[in-house]
C-alpha cells in the first residue's frame, strides 16, 4: 500500500470515528484536542497514523470500522505501517 492509500484510508476512519459519539469523544479526550482542531490536523501523517492507532488499540473499535467501511483488518495494519513509517522518516529529517 503507497501512502497516498493509506491516508485516504486514515481519512475515512477519521470520519467513522467522528460519526460515533463515544468514539469521537473518546479521541477528544485522549488526544486533548478540540473537535474544531482535528481539521487543521487531518493533513498530518503523524496524526493519521495516530488515527489508525486509536482504531487498532481497541478490538471493538477497529471490527466496527473494517464491517461498516467493509475494510479487510490486514489492510487496517498496513495502512498503519506505512503511516508510522513516513511519519518517522519525517520526524529524522534529511
Amino acid at each position: 500500500m503507497g501512502l497516498e492509500n493509506a491516508q485516504i484510508l486514515a481519512l475515512r476512519a477519521l470520519a467513522h470515528v467522528l460519526y460515533d459519539g463515544r468514539s469521537r469523544d473518546a479521541l477528544l479526550v485522549q488526544t486533548g484536542l478540540e473537535a474544531a482542531d482535528l481539521r487543521q490536523h487531518a493533513s498530518r501523517t503523524d496524526f493519521l497514523a495516530g488515527i489508525l492507532t486509536f482504531l487498532l488499540d481497541d478490538d471493538r473499535r477497529a471490527r466496527d470500522f473494517c464491517t461498516t467501511e467493509s475494510v479487510d483488518p490486514a489492510e487496517l495494519r498496513q495502512a498503519h505501517a506505512v503511516l508510522s513509517g513516513h511519519a518517522r522518516s519525517e520526524e529524522a529529517g534529511p
